[in-house]
């Protein structure tokens, strides 16, 4: 695989030279050479690269080789990041990223950072993975052999394309193939063109993929090179792109029947072999058959809980809608889609940002936090300003509007819709307004309470009664079951903040012709609100996070109905600062129950919650 005997040295202290080519460094190094360019690319005479490489490592450690100890090391974070251990990689990588600094060791820092490229690239940062990519390049020594700087520039080709600079791709992808083909070594060609076609493909070249592809298989086809699933993979999406839906189908299938017999640890890819012989179906008119294909994808993303694949499969479930022309069908999937891959991209910025801290030193850690927060501040501030800047000019709008009932001039009917209008959507917006304003105040301070003897029953009849009318219009039925003279010590004020939020949101959520019951329940610990519905409910998912800032349930956001997701998470402050719980179940399209207890005895006279954290929750 090799020309070289030995590695390029440049920058490894003097007493690690090799003292002849045939001692026991210069065949540790030869060992090396073969293993950290094949690892999982290319078959290895080892069952297990990484254990062969932590061999060598020990190897290295009692021969006092500290260059090639580190060598092995790479080779362990190289299998690690492939093998989805994230983790264990980084932080190797950058200890050896470390020391190759420390002490001037140019083909270490090379190819650490080449390394630290594809750990990067496995958790989705494709600038980082490019930047460590050209660094791998452009710190390479002019003696490193062409196999090396072959496996660097196939590298920066694959950053390049992931960021979308295909033409610089191309370029490396180029250079990177001449030193193969100069090599003879076929596979090494084989992968780069494969890694060729597939750029092609993210770049929306369809024809030069299908040309890219062709040379694929006439070298393979030449050389005797087995096509590995990856590349059957980029053939059947190259075809799919031009209209060749019966090759790739054809390939499709071939790929899925190898990792069914032979490729168990690769068994996700079942999922994506179905969901892309799915599209070949929809565009090729065979709409039964892409149902079917669907369907098995779905059954093997639920067993092998592939989140990120069944996102994927929503947009193809609109698209085949769509091309049935089930126009409603596919509207409603493809804003499932949305919001599922929203949620997904959040996540793994999450996931990603937990990786690191994990990887990356404390201090580092420390000040990414202190960044955070920073901006968390100024966002809430921010929020805060905007939302008080806003008050006062709503306030007056609405007054005016109200002032406009007292003219005795007759308005006409068309002005009198558009002020309806400009009235109901003031009103919404001050709602708005109020709710930002609450849950900054929550946010960044503490929650005081004026406390006073409060008959619950009688609050919850007044707020009942401010409601009633949207009830009405809305076509539901309110049901009270409230005893007389329930009386609590509490914050009346605050106290009617949650119940306004806790019936809005049963009106909001129910359909005509359901019901809402609101019944107090006297207990010996205490006192219980209860507001139940009939509403379209909610998932068991969601139940959890009902509480949490900007917080939207799948249903509210698919019913598009109205709201920011602050409601809960201010009623559950103002429930917490009166040493209250609030509790909520729900099945979806069954209703929904919100259960409030409060004490009943005296409570402290101004108790107060902790300021909430960026989630909505109480900061610790």
């Amino acid at each position: 695989m090799t020309e070289r005997a030995v590695p390029s040295l440049g920058g490894r202290p003097d007493s690690e030279a090799f003292p002849d080519a045939e001692g026991p460094i210069a065949d540790l190094a030869r060992k090396l050479d073969v293993l950290e360019l094949s690892t999982t690319q290319f078959a290895v005479d080892c069952d297990d690269p990484a254990e062969l490489a932590a061999e060598l490592e020990r190897q290295a450690e009692q021969l006092g080789a500290e260059h090639l100890r580190r060598r092995a090391m790479l080779v362990q974070a190289d299998v690690q990041c492939r093998q989805g251990q994230p983790i264990s990689a980084g932080r190797l990588l950058r200890s050896v990223n470390r020391w190759a600094i420390e002490h001037e060791d140019q083909y270490l820092l090379a190819r650490s950072h080449r390394l630290l490229g594809t750990f990067f690239g496995s958790l989705g940062d494709d600038v980082a993975f490019l930047e460590n990519a050209m660094a791998g390049v452009e710190l390479l020594s002019p003696e490193a052999g062409p196999d090396l700087r072959c496996d660097h520039l196939r590298s920066l080709g694959v950053a390049q394309g992931r960021v979308g600079a295909f033409d610089e791709g191309r370029r490396s992808f180029a250079e990177a193939e001449e030193l193969a083909d100069r090599l003879g070594n076929r596979e090494r060609q084989v992968f780069i063109v494969n890694n060729l076609a597939y750029l092609e493909y993210q770049a929306g070249e369809h024809q030069r993929g299908l040309e890219t592809v062709d040379r694929l298989l006439q070298l393979a086809e030449t050389h005797s090179v087995a096509l590995a699933s990856r590349y059957l993979d980029t053939i059947a999406r190259v075809y799919l792109e031009v209209g060749r839906f019966s090759e790739a189908e054809d390939v499709l299938q071939e790929l899925l029947d190898r990792i069914e017999v032979n490729d168990f640890a690769n068994m996700d890819g079942k999922a994506e072999g179905f969901l892309t012989l799915a599209e070949v179906k929809r565009r090729g008119g065979s709409l039964d058959e892409a149902h079917a294909a669907l369907e098995r994808c779905r059954e093997w993303c639920d067993r092998l809980s592939l989140y990120g694949v069944m996102v994927r499969v929503r947009k193809e479930q609109a698209e085949l809608y769509a091309a049935e022309g089930r126009m409603a069908e596919a509207f409603t999937e493809f804003k499932r889609f949305y919001r599922e891959s929203q949620q997904l991209t959040s996540e793994a910025r999450m996931a990603h940002s937990r990786t690191l801290q994990t990887v990356y030193d404390l201090e580092q850690i420390q000040r990414t936090s202190q960044l955070v927060e920073e901006v968390a501040a100024a966002k809430g501030d921010f929020i805060a300003m905007v939302s008080h800047e806003l008050r006062t000019p709503l306030t007056s709008i609405i007054g005016y509007l109200d002032l406009l009932d007292d003219v005795k001039d007759p308005i006409p009917e068309e002005a009198l819709r558009y002020l309806s209008a400009v009235t109901r959507n003031a009103d919404r917006l001050l709602v708005l307004v109020t709710e930002l304003l609450a849950a900054s105040e929550v946010a960044n301070s503490p929650m005081r309470l004026t406390l006073a003897p409060t008959d619950l029953s009688a609050l919850v009849n007044h707020c009942i009664d401010d409601l009633g009318q949207r009830a009405i219009e809305a076509g539901l039925t309110v049901v009270r079951d409230l005893p007389p003279d329930v009386v609590i010590n509490a914050d009346a004020g605050r106290l009617t903040q949650v119940v306004d939020n806790l019936l809005s949101n049963a009106i909001k959520f129910t359909p005509a012709g359901g019901q809402i019951s609101v019944r107090v329940l006297c207990q010996d610990q205490g006192v219980d609100l209860i507001v139940r519905d009939t509403g379209i409910g909610i998932d068991a998912a969601s139940l959890p996070h009902l509480t949490t800032k900007f917080f939207r349930t799948p249903q509210a956001s698919a019913a598009a109905i109205p709201g920011v997701g602050l409601g809960l998470m201010i009623t559950n402050s103002v429930v917490e600062a009166h040493h209250g719980t609030l509790s909520v179940t729900s099945r979806e399209h069954e209703g929904t129950s919100v259960r409030v207890h409060l004490p009943k005895g005296s409570l402290p006279g101004t108790p107060t919650v902790q300021p909430l954290g960026l989630n909505g929750r109480a900061a610790l």
